[in-house]
């Protein structure tokens, strides 16, 4: 999303001056380091030798927002093939409780 953020930022801004539009950039990419860290800070104020593990967060913020992105399009994708975990689970309650000597009918 935020690739998407600076290619529509950096088209809407071609019109300005090489100066100008190096300077919005600059703003824009420091806005998104402060926005992907901000919710840090609680965290770095009482352990503040983590800080070199900022860049990891937002390293794996990025990937998990793939992931999600990953998950929203096969969320069509049903394997009819296998049973399900519930079946499963409920059809191994059932064979333990009748060898423990319950009644399962």
């Amino acid at each position: 999303m935020d690739g998407l953020l600076v290619w529509l930022l950096f088209h809407g801004v071609q019109t300005l001056n090489p100066k100008d539009t190096v300077f919005v950039m600059v703003s824009f990419a420091l806005w998104l380091v402060f926005a992907k860290t901000v919710k840090l800070l609680p965290h770095l104020y009482r352990y503040p030798t983590d800080v070199r593990f900022i860049p990891v967060a937002i390293i794996f913020g990025y990937l998990h927002g793939l992931i999600k992105i990953y998950a929203l399009f096969t969320l069509n994708v049903v394997s009819l093939h296998q049973p399900s975990r519930l079946s499963v689970l409920c059809s191994r309650s059932i064979d333990v409780l009748g060898r423990a000597g319950y009644r399962t009918d």
